[in-house]
């Protein structure tokens, strides 16, 4: 299960709680553990760029480390059981589920327009496309309102595109 409970306002907890209350029956069905696992999205060793810089990414990665275990501790998730990784996250995430030989990945995906996709890309779609393994896509409440208003808007400007307003 792969959750990001650090980004609250990029990223809604409730969708981080929507995933595990997916995974966690069908762990149990498959009498399988379940693993919980989070990306911190800066790569150890890549720092050396300024002391100032070093030390604030070393801040955010013990936030990000500390946000984590508290959301694992929550769903009672041992420590033996949890990932935190580094790097950027659909490389990360490939990664160890082909290293762990993992049968199901239950990840959250939500809603974005074509700009974040353009700049941050989209991790869901990265694991859709290259999984090792079995994949659960988890969406959060409202996704499918959020879509549909994104889809009016472009046929707006789709309609009314090169027409000027007086």
């Amino acid at each position: 299960v792969a959750v990001d409970p650090s980004h609250p306002h990029a990223r809604p907890s409730e969708l981080d709680d929507a995933v595990v209350k997916a995974a966690l029956p069908l762990a149990m069905l498959a009498n399988a553990p379940l693993d919980l696992m989070h990306v911190f999205p800066h790569r150890r060793g890549s720092e050396g760029r300024s002391t100032t810089l070093d030390a604030k990414i070393e801040d955010l990665r013990r936030e990000d480390a500390d946000a984590f275990a508290k959301f694992a501790a929550r769903y009672s998730v041992p420590p033996d059981r949890r990932s935190l990784l580094s790097g950027e996250p659909a490389e990360e995430l490939l990664r160890h589920a082909e290293e762990k030989r993992l049968g199901l990945l239950v990840i959250g995906s939500q809603y974005l327009t074509a700009l974040d996709r353009f700049l941050l890309g989209s991790t869901a779609e990265s694991l859709i496309s290259q999984s090792p393994c079995d994949l659960l896509l988890v969406r959060p409440t409202g996704f499918r309102d959020e879509l549909a208003r994104h889809q009016d808007l472009d046929a707006l400007r789709e309609r009314y595109a090169g027409q000027t307003v007086s």
